[in-house]
């Protein structure tokens, strides 16, 4: 192989790295996307939790007047920032991002029917369920070069039953 031969080889050696090395790089922070994609989601949901933890053992962030056991209808409402703070508090304390986007959250309270049958039914036992839709992800690189994309993740719906603190007379 002659000298003129051997240097056209390292050109197309170069040349095929280059268009390897793009594919790779591109395969690489699509993964990393990905990734962070799934851990926004992940962080929602651990937020979602610990939201419904605070929803069953703290006020009621909406008035259960209208919530009778057994056969009432739940009660839901829809939370902002502003309308429930201290459920967000705990909810940004996991996700501090929650409540900044299009997101929607909503807290239901329902009838759980557990508890001691010997309970008097005007104490409830709530159950409750808190819910996050509308939660979206920007992808980071296709905004870096101009191409402004995001996904909507799955919704993220965690629900927790109250504790029955009663204990009948005499025990």
């Amino acid at each position: 192989m002659s000298a003129s031969e051997r240097k056209n080889q390292r050109g197309a050696a170069m040349v095929e790295m280059a268009l390897t090395l793009v594919i790779f790089l591109m395969l690489v922070f699509g993964i990393i996307e990905f990734a962070l994609a799934y851990l926004s989601w992940h962080r929602t949901a651990e937020a979602v939790r610990e939201g419904a933890r605070h929803a069953i053992v703290s006020t009621p962030v909406t008035s259960l007047a209208g919530l009778s056991c057994p056969g009432g209808a739940a009660i839901t409402t829809t939370c902002t920032a502003a309308s429930c703070p201290g459920l967000f508090a705990v909810m940004r304390r996991v996700d501090p991002l929650l409540g900044n986007g299009p997101e929607q959250v909503a807290v239901t309270y329902a009838c759980s029917g557990a508890g001691s049958p010997d309970r008097p039914v005007e104490l409830v036992i709530p159950e409750v369920t808190v819910s996050v839709t509308g939660l979206r992800y920007t992808f980071v690189v296709p905004g870096i070069i101009g191409l402004g994309s995001n996904i909507e993740l799955p919704a993220v719906t965690v629900t927790r039953t109250g504790e029955d603190l009663y204990s009948p007379p005499g025990e």
